[in-house]
């Protein structure tokens, strides 16, 4: 079973700026909104509304880094996927625990991203904003991993 809803998880680049960390972002929500709409089984609920949350929370976090990237000059792209960039999952739907699985993934790939990205060249501020992005993904990668071992 292909476990990618996008390139996000194949390509292993390091984000060199904030405006390449937010694509992180970008993917990354990409990816949950697209589980969101994918999990099926006994758990459908609780992983549709968790998927939901994980990507209403990347939006804003691409937001921030969004913002911070225009206040230190750089250019921004839309947050958009691509087609191309895009792999349907087979099969389609997942269960709910192939779901939590792909999430944990997904959840997984963005913290190491974040934690390899170098912010040396910006404020503080930037790396106070890093450090709370990686906590909120170390609660997300603690509760998925708890969801995959009791799991349908």
């Amino acid at each position: 079973m292909k476990k990618l809803f996008s390139r996000f998880l194949a390509e292993g680049n390091v984000s060199r700026s904030l405006s390449e960390m937010t694509q992180n972002f970008a993917a990354f929500s990409f990816d949950m909104r697209s589980l969101h709409l994918n999990v099926t089984g006994n758990d459908f609920l609780s992983m549709h509304e968790y998927a939901q949350e994980m990507y209403e929370e990347a939006e804003e976090w691409y937001d921030k880094f969004a913002e911070m990237a225009i206040s230190f000059g750089e250019k921004v792209t839309s947050m958009n996927v691509l087609p191309g960039d895009w792999i349907s999952v087979e099969p389609s739907p997942l269960s709910s625990r192939d779901c939590a699985v792909t999430m944990l993934s997904c959840v997984r790939t963005l913290y190491d991203r974040l934690e390899a990205f170098d912010g040396d060249k910006y404020s503080t501020f930037v790396s106070s904003e890093r450090d709370a992005a990686l906590q909120w993904l170390d609660k997300a990668n603690y509760k998925l991993t708890q969801m995959t071992l009791g799991g349908e």
